[in-house]
């Protein structure tokens, strides 16, 4: 079976998440998107095809943090727009200038 691994990458900002940029089998699907300078942090959602029944592995993993922001701080935009509030299993649409919240 090929790699049917999907990527979509999130970055958390103040104002709340933006998605940006996607691959499929590894090659992205847009032209690069840069993390915004806002970004606080920035998620991948990585969902890789399974072989069994239960359908897709999907794995969600921070892979930066601004070192600008205390983790205090950080942990307090979490609780405005909490990672966990987004449907993983959708695929978002990659915008840089667009931002939805999590609740």
């Amino acid at each position: 079976m090929p790699d049917q691994q999907f990527k979509q990458e999130f970055h958390l900002t103040e104002d709340g998440w933006i998605s940006g940029n996607t691959w499929l089998r590894k090659a992205l699907e847009q032209p690069l998107i840069k993390r915004p300078i806002d970004a606080v942090q920035t998620w991948i959602r990585t969902e890789k095809a399974s072989l069994e029944a239960t359908g897709p592995v999907i794995d969600t993993a921070c892979v930066w943090s601004s070192q600008d922001f205390p983790p205090a701080a950080i942990a307090a935009l979490h609780l405005l727009f909490p990672p966990g509030g987004l449907n993983w299993t959708e695929k978002i649409p990659a915008t840089p200038t667009r931002t939805f919240s999590l609740g």
